[in-house]
């Protein structure tokens, strides 16, 4: 073949490859057109109706099209030959006009969800029209959004990161439009303006301390970030505890959480969840399930490390959440924090508690995971109730649609097994497990390894069934052992311990 023809060939196969990125990219925009709200669609409807915004009509047809099928785009997009036909009313596609259209879609879509976000800015965007009104001179109308802004301002309780970056902002354009009258005096606008930029700093350093120190934890500080300024943002918030917790919840809030992974002192879990109690007014509902989300993962990692007296605040702070209705966000519970109440809830054995809960809460899990979420719930209540011929139903109604889904039935299927003495289906689930891990290629690290770990000790709990007396003492021994020094996570930890505990008495 002539270099000639090799160039051509090549030159078409990164062609084709553009083609296709550019395909991917407008359709994953059209896709995720099923994620906005109807407040959202009705929004996006008349963003693409303004000229100035959107001046391709086509893309406006497109997204009266698309939002009309809005509530049923869920089950799945229009085929390019529907889209094609609903936009340019023939069924022949012409490619060039069908790239352009989903370009200028995907553009129109993507400005729609920044004016959607600036929109919402209240103070940033009066803090931009006083930079504007400043350069201009227009003194009254500078005067007049200023008052607005530090007004707004005034009324917010609870401070993070974007109401320090406006306060700065806004006192930057105060201080220089009056720069004049303010620069041979003793400005208030400048030390509270250093303040602010003292608070910033404190709170970004709090947060970056704690995803430092949590993210040495999950590798099992094999590795080490170098904190700056810790000592000195630690000692800032001590010196001035009493101001801050009176002005700035946010950052007492964290500041209480890094003190707790650092020193592991129990004493700060209370303190916080008192202190989060006494500012539950002030925190929108939203705010609220972040700050329990803080000490929640705190006590899931001692929790998975077998320290089970942590499940008592656990239930205590979920049953504070169900009768705040903090779980839903936008009417929906996600899966993994439906999973993690039911993984706490049933070794707890807060059975009714539970039911109650997953009958509540069971039509407003994501609608992707509904239905298996809601099935190996169900499944795991009765396995821990050893109510085992009810399991079935429920865990056969499990899908798979998520690697997580299927590791987890299989976990609960070989403990099932287990528990009632079916050797041989359990060697089957193990070899079912170990040929999944072998075969799947996106299956996550962490699942992997969880998988592994699981598989490691529940054959080495069914080795010592199948061994004499005298040799199960010993193995026991060792498998207790290996549990107490074990590194990594291992699902259904208790129960392992649990298992040995009985088997220790059987002999």
């Amino acid at each position: 073949m002539s270099n000639q023809n090799c160039a051509l060939i090549e030159k078409l196969y990164c062609f084709g490859i553009k083609i296709f990125i550019f395909f991917a990219k407008g359709l994953i925009m059209v896709e995720h057109f099923k994620d906005l709200t109807k407040k959202e669609v009705a929004g996006i409807q008349k963003f693409a109706a303004s000229p100035f915004l959107n001046s391709n009509k086509q893309v406006t047809k497109l997204i009266t099209f698309l939002s009309a099928l809005h509530p049923y785009l869920q089950e799945g997009l229009p085929d390019r030959k529907s889209i094609y036909n609903a936009v340019f009313d023939t069924e022949k596609i012409d490619e060039i006009n069908y790239r352009k259209l989903i370009s200028d879609f995907t553009r129109v879509f993507e400005n729609f969800l920044i004016y959607n976000k600036l929109e919402k800015e209240t103070v940033r965007n009066k803090i931009k029209l006083l930079n504007s009104l400043r350069l201009m001179g227009i003194r009254k109308r500078f005067m007049s959004n200023y008052k607005e802004a530090a007004a707004i301002q005034k009324k917010i309780k609870i401070k993070d990161n974007t109401y320090y970056e406006d306060q700065i902002e806004l006192l930057t354009e105060f201080y220089y439009f009056n720069y004049d009258k303010l620069r041979n005096v003793h400005s208030e606008c400048l030390q509270d303006k250093s303040d602010n930029i003292d608070m910033e700093f404190v709170f970004h350093k709090l947060h970056m301390y704690l995803e430092m120190i949590f993210n040495e934890y999950m590798n099992n500080k094999s590795i080490t970030y170098k904190k700056t300024f810790y000592n000195e943002v630690i000692n800032y918030v001590r010196m001035n505890e009493k101001n801050i917790m009176k002005h700035h919840p946010g950052i007492y809030l964290i500041y209480n959480i890094v003190l707790l992974w650092k020193t592991s002192d129990d004493k700060f879990i209370k303190i916080f969840l008192d202190y989060l109690e006494s500012q539950t007014k002030i925190f929108p509902i939203k705010k609220l399930k972040y700050y329990f989300y803080y000490i929640l993962t705190y006590l899931s990692v001692k929790i998975n490390a077998g320290e089970v007296k942590y499940r008592e605040v656990n239930m205590q702070i979920f049953k504070r959440m169900l009768a705040k209705d903090i779980f839903l966000i936008d009417n929906i519970i996600t899966h993994s924090d439906f999973n993690s109440v039911v993984n706490i809830a049933l070794p707890a054995k807060e059975y009714d508690w539970l039911k109650k809960f997953m009958e509540k809460y069971k039509n407003n899990i994501e609608p992707e995971f509904q239905k298996d979420a809601y099935n190996l719930a169900m499944a795991k209540f009765y396995f821990h109730k050893k109510e085992f011929q009810k399991v079935y139903p429920f865990l056969n109604e499990v899908q798979y649609k998520d690697s997580g889904y299927y590791l987890n039935s299989k976990f609960l299927l070989a403990r099932l097994y287990y528990e009632m003495r079916k050797d041989d289906p359990l060697e089957y689930v193990l070899q079912n497990l170990r040929q999944y891990l072998r075969e799947k290629k996106n299956i996550s690290g962490d699942y992997l390894s969880i998988s592994k770990t699981f598989v490691k000790y529940i054959t080495a709990l069914l080795k010592i069934t199948e061994t004499d007396k005298k040799k199960a003492k010993q193995e026991i021994h060792i498998l207790r052992k290996e549990l107490d020094n074990e590194k990594k996570l291992v699902p259904n930890k208790i129960w392992f311990y649990e298992k040995t505990d009985e088997l220790s008495k059987s002999l």
